[in-house]
């Protein structure tokens, strides 16, 4: 056993299906008044008070023997100070090459407090599964979805439309002369350029639009249901949101690359994600400050 069942705010025990005692925590041995030495392979049925070792052995255990669990059974055991007290157990037969009997055992008068610290304690234990979940799909610096739970956020968009027959547009952008800004500035003033335009971005995003990180200086967003229209006025938007971030008195610029998904399509996420870098490394070597179409000359627009 863990040493964290000492913590456990009742009696924890574990015995042989002869009743053998394999296992006690700390509570328990408080409450009967016995140290580890004395306990472990001794009989369970001993701190039981006669009538309660009757009622085990005539209704608990063939109980237990077919239906594996009992919830909350009363019975009576022998304190510390050989003062008989009144407890509620409740005992699983876990199966297995050993079958064994596990115990959870609560002084009667402190039932509902134990049941409200459980209460409590899974409530905190889900508040912390949420957050270490919510830190696992963010980027700590813009506290945008990170790549991967973009990923996640596009499959479910392309599912979406493969089901309602609508077209998709994936879109990748990158900072332009990012690099410089580093250089010329220092990081810090590189990670306050990235939050500036996380902010502005996820203001831009419609309903049912996603933005995230993808990583260093590039962003990749999702527009399911986007066509070539709604695909320019999104670039439209990200262009004039970026200007609205100042460095040095310069507007900031992004190179955007643009891929279409149509209806009935069949490219998945990786090939449009791969698609969309192709068009906006061609936005970078056609003079940045622009959004390219992949695939498709007649798309082409410099914005």
């Amino acid at each position: 056993m863990e040493p964290g069942y000492d913590l456990f705010l009742a009696g924890l025990m574990v015995t042989s299906v002869d009743h053998r005692v394999l296992f006690a925590n700390s509570y328990l041995h408080d409450l009967v008044g016995r140290d580890s030495a004395s306990l472990i392979a001794s009989s369970a049925l001993d701190f039981l008070t006669p009538a309660s070792r009757i009622f085990f052995d005539s209704f608990l255990l063939p109980m237990l023997m077919t239906e594996k669990c009992f919830e909350e059974a009363d019975l009576t055991i022998f304190g510390a100070d050989g003062a008989r007290l009144h407890v509620v157990a409740s005992i699983r037969l876990a199966d297995g090459p050993e079958p064994q009997f596990i115990w959870c055992i609560t002084r009667a008068e402190n039932r509902k407090k134990v049941y409200a610290d459980l209460l409590q304690a899974r409530e905190e234990v889900k508040e912390h599964a949420r957050r270490m979940q919510d830190l696992a799909a963010t980027d700590v610096l813009t506290g945008l979805p990170n790549r991967r739970e973009f990923e996640r956020l596009a499959m479910r968009d392309l599912r979406m439309v493969d089901r309602t027959a609508k077209s998709l547009v994936i879109a990748l952008l990158d900072i332009d002369h990012f690099k410089s800004v580093n250089d010329r500035f220092g990081h810090a003033v590189g990670d306050a350029v990235l939050q500036k335009l996380a902010a502005v971005m996820r203001e831009s995003m419609r309903g049912g639009e996603a933005v995230a990180r993808f990583g260093g200086e590039e962003f990749v967003c999702s527009l399911p249901g986007a066509d070539f229209s709604g695909g320019m006025a999104f670039s439209a938007r990200i262009h004039a949101a970026a200007r609205n971030v100042q460095i040095d008195g310069h507007a900031l610029t992004v190179s955007i690359g643009l891929v279409l998904r149509p209806e009935q399509g069949t490219a998945d996420l990786q090939t449009l994600i791969q698609q969309a870098d192709t068009a906006m490394y061609q936005a970078k070597q056609g003079g940045r400050d622009r959004t390219i179409w992949y695939g498709d000359e007649r798309l082409a627009s410099a914005v």
